[in-house]
Order: structure tokens, then C-alpha cells, then sequence
């Protein structure tokens, strides 16, 4: 989830914001994924995808905000740099809120698995009853 900017206060309390995330990562390799191969992805499964399935717009503004170039000077493999040296989440429980930068004003979203798809499918009997 990308957030706006701090000066929009009416949109965002960044003191609250603080207080409310502060863990620390301690994940498996599974939850970052492959930076070398991302997909973009409603529901993103792991930091890899949900990077690569940030809009344009997003990823152009943090990519200025945060690493101090133009979103198309940066690359996956440095932006999951910084999220494991910025090591915090705002949640434990899906999704799980992963910050970009130390302040949590950019984040990303990660799904458990059987979140991905969860209201994609329907079995023939649930497609009857709709």
C-alpha cells in the first residue's frame, strides 16, 4: 500500500502511523521471491511481485522520494536492498504492510497464498447460485 504525502495531514497521521508498525522481519526466502523473475499480480504472494505490480506513478514518486532517482534508473534488486536493511512491516497478518523506507510512507502489500485467488473462482455449484 503506498501512502501519500505526510504534508496531506487530513490523509495520513504519521505519529500514529509509527506507533502502530514496528516489527521487524522474519520471513522465509519464500515471502521475498525472485527479484530476477516478478509477476506482476493482483494479490501479490511475496515483496518481489507486489514491487512489480506497483503503478507506475508509485513507483516513479518513491523512486524520487526514497533512492533519489528516476523511477526508470531503479531496479528491483535495490529496492528489496533496502527493504531488508529498513527490516520493518506495519502487520504480521495478511497482508502483510512491508515498508520501502524508514518512515513507512511507502509499502507495499503481501497476500498469503490462498488470498491470491480467493474471489476469482467459483465451483459450478457456487456459479448456480449467483
Amino acid at each position: 500500500m503506498w501512502r501519500k504525502n505526510p504534508d496531506q495531514k487530513d490523509l495520513f497521521n504519521k505519529e500514529q502511523h509509527k506507533k502502530e508498525a514496528a516489527y521487524g522481519h522474519s520471513f522465509s526466502p519464500e515471502f521475498y521471491g525472485d527479484v530476477y523473475s516478478p509477476e506482476k499480480k493482483e494479490n501479490p504472494t511475496n515483496v518481489a511481485d507486489a514491487l512489480a505490480s506497483m503503478g507506475d506513478e508509485e513507483w516513479n514518486e518513491m523512486a524520487k522520494e526514497v533512492f533519489n532517482v528516476d523511477g526508470d534508473m531503479l531496479d528491483l534488486d535495490t529496492v528489496m536492498t533496502k527493504i531488508l536493511e529498513v527490516d520493518t512491516v506495519g502487520s504480521l497478518s495478511s497482508p502483510v504492510d512491508v515498508w520501502i523506507d524508514e518512515e513507512g510512507w511507502y509499502t507495499v502489500n503481501v497476500y498469503d497464498e490462498g488470498e491470491e485467488n480467493e474471489d476469482e473462482f467459483y465451483t459450478q455449484e457456487e456459479e448456480e447460485l449467483i
